[in-house]
Order: structure tokens, then C-alpha cells, then sequence
């Protein structure tokens, strides 16, 4: 395992990179103020680093890619342009691996960010270890990840942690007689809250539990059965998941509950964007111990039972704000997006000079 830092010095790029990033089309989109995704892995792992990167002088294009007819010539024709290419998350399994070697064969570096365990049980499995094969570099956001990396294909990666994204808010806690609780997310994780809610519920504490995430029918047929399922002294609320919708519950939060589904393999290698967030936000966090929540163990309430994390946070109320202001130290030193870019500055510069000696 390899992890690139964000220590080291600016003035290693030497001149202006062009550098492309190849996603799938249909999770793009083009906004007054740049490019949005609701997909979290677009924005921290494309959309974020490439803001960062253009203010550093270099030029930075995404390229969105359908199967449609053309869409493999038209992602061809943008490549040339690149000196590296970094191949994101993409649904067009042979079409990304059709443009990797079409990178390859035209001598531009190439850079394989893998976002998710897909060597665990998925049949995008072998796919994924043939594109990580073929890559200069390969990234990942976590030490677990760049573990199971090594363990399929035998390649070192580099961790890139994810940046931070929202705004810095001041540490908090307040709480009145009623607790005030969010959980945000992806629709995927909610196994783990509903794993969770028993315990929480016979902690017998008055609670109001925000859920901001997509409202699918799923989702809604769950929210519906858990809300008439719990007791009275537990309030669920529902929130369409957007930007502004999470950024206004973390605002109006108390503490932030994270369960994990810990038999579910997929999540064990996920980043802590989520507990960084809601850090950053300025709201103590009770998380379930997902590796990359280890990390973040002497600030937040990180252990088996979300229940006796609520409990603990109510029992020992002085300590909470301190804690925030020192794991918010922590983020600012290392998750901000100006640090994370000077990781990937520092990889793809790197990546750019080994094309170079090939060329030469």
C-alpha cells in the first residue's frame, strides 16, 4: 500500500498538466456554478480534485461517456488532448475498459481510481482486477481498500483521502429535552440503521431521528413500517436527500448516528466521509466501527452499540464540544480540499513523468 501525502511542496509541478477524468454521462451535469453530481464518489473523487487542480494552473476536462453510437469516438477524440487521464466510476464496464487501452496505446498516463470493493462477491469483480492490471496508478480512499487491492491483483495503491465537503460550523452541544439525531446517506447503508433502531429505541431516551437520503419506493415502504413499528418516545422524519437538505439537518442537529452493517463486506472499505462531514459540520458523531471510523476514535463515540453511544454523549455533555473543536483541527490539517489536492497534484505529476520517459 502506497499513500500519497499532501506534504510535499507545489513546486514539483513544473509545468501546467492537462489532465482528463472519464465518468459515466449520465451522472453529470452542468450547472451555473460548474459541474454537479449526486453521486457522493463523483464529487470527492472528480468534481472536487478538478476545482483544485484547475486554481493550481492546470488545465482539467471531464470527460462523460455514454454507449451511445459515437460516445466511444467522442471520448477518444477528448484523450488526445491529455497528458494523464484519470478513469473514474463507471457503469460502462467495456466501454472504460475499451478507452483505458485506447489511453495506454496512445502513450497518456493513466491513472484506475477504484471507489468501492467490487472484488467482493461482484461480478464486475474480474473486470475491475484487469482494469487495476492495465493502470500507471491506481487510487483508492481508504487503507482497507488499497488492502483488498493488493489482495485481488497484487498492485499497491495510493490512498487519496476523500475532501471534505460542506461548511465548517462551530462545535455544538445543546441538546433540550428532546435529542435531536440525523442519519444521511446512501440508500444502501440503511440496513445498518435498521439493525440499530431496536437498541435505540429501548435506550428510552425522547428522540427525533432525521433520515436525509434518496426517497425511492423502498426506501418510503421502509421509513413508513419503521415509523409505525417504533414507540412513541421516537420520532422519524424523512428528508429528500440534496446538498442543502443534509447541510440544513446537520444544522439543526444535535449528534449524528452512523451504524454500519458490518456483515455487509462492501462497506468495510469505505471512507469516513461521513463522519468527516458531520465533524466539520460541527455535531458530535456516534458511529459503528467501520476501519476508516477508527481513525476518528478519540474525537467521536466509535463502538459496537449506537445506543450506548447516545448514552454516553448524554451522560458526559462537557466533553463534547472540546472533542468536536479537536477532530475539526484534525480534518483542517488533512481533509481539507486544498491538502487533497496536493495528493493528487503530487500523483499525477508523477504519473505525467513516466510518460514522459517513455516518450523520450
Amino acid at each position: 500500500m502506497a499513500i500519497a501525502h499532501g506534504s510535499e511542496s507545489l513546486a514539483r509541478s513544473q509545468r501546467v498538466m492537462r489532465i482528463a477524468w472519464v465518468v459515466s454521462a449520465q451522472f453529470l451535469q452542468s450547472t451555473p456554478g460548474g459541474l454537479y453530481s449526486r453521486l457522493a464518489s463523483y464529487r470527492y473523487r472528480m468534481i472536487i480534485p478538478a476545482r483544485e487542480l484547475k486554481k493550481r494552473g492546470h488545465q482539467v476536462i471531464a470527460i462523460g461517456v455514454s454507449s451511445a453510437a459515437g460516445g466511444y469516438e467522442y471520448a477518444v477524440q477528448q484523450l488526445q488532448h491529455a497528458d494523464v487521464v484519470v478513469f473514474g466510476k463507471m457503469w460502462e464496464l467495456a466501454l472504460q475498459a475499451r478507452l483505458l487501452d485506447a489511453a495506454r496505446k496512445a502513450n497518456i498516463g493513466a491513472v484506475v481510481d477504484v471507489c468501492d470493493d467490487y472484488f467482493a462477491g461482484s461480478p464486475a469483480g474480474q473486470f475491475y482486477a484487469s482494469m487495476v492490471a492495465s493502470g500507471d496508478a491506481i487510487t483508492v480512499a481508504s487503507s482497507v481498500l488499497a488492502a483488498r487491492v493488493a489482495a485481488e491483483t497484487g498492485r499497491s495503491a495510493f490512498v487519496i483521502v476523500d475532501p471534505c465537503d460542506g461548511a465548517l460550523g462551530a462545535p455544538k452541544w445543546a441538546p433540550g429535552a428532546r435529542l435531536e439525531a440525523v442519519w444521511f446517506g446512501h440508500e444502501t447503508n440503511l440496513s445498518g440503521l435498521d439493525k440499530a433502531l431496536g437498541g435505540i429505541a429501548a435506550l428510552g431516551i425522547a428522540l427525533r431521528l432525521v433520515i436525509v437520503t434518496a426517497g425511492t419506493p423502498e426506501v418510503l415502504e421502509w421509513y413508513r413500517k419503521s415509523r409505525a413499528a417504533l414507540p412513541a418516545s421516537i420520532r422519524l422524519e424523512f428528508r429528500e436527500w440534496s446538498l442543502e437538505a443534509t447541510a440544513q439537518a446537520l444544522g439543526e442537529c444535535d449528534i449524528v448516528v452512523l451504524p454500519i452493517d458490518l456483515e455487509r463486506k462492501f462497506s468495510l472499505s469505505k471512507g469516513p466521509n461521513r463522519m468527516v462531514e458531520a465533524l466539520w459540520a460541527g455535531r458530535f458523531v456516534v458511529a459503528h466501527p467501520l476501519p476508516a471510523y477508527e481513525e476518528f476514535g478519540e474525537w467521536a463515540w466509535v463502538g459496537g452499540d449506537i445506543a450506548a453511544g447516545l448514552d454516553w454523549a448524554v451522560k458526559h455533555p462537557a466533553e463534547i464540544v472540546g472533542r468536536i473543536a479537536r477532530a475539526q483541527d484534525y480534518i483542517g490539517a488533512r481533509y481539507t480540499a486544498q491538502s487533497v489536492v496536493e495528493a493528487w497534484d503530487n500523483l499525477l505529476t508523477d504519473v505525467q513523468a513516466r510518460r514522459n520517459s517513455r516518450i523520450n
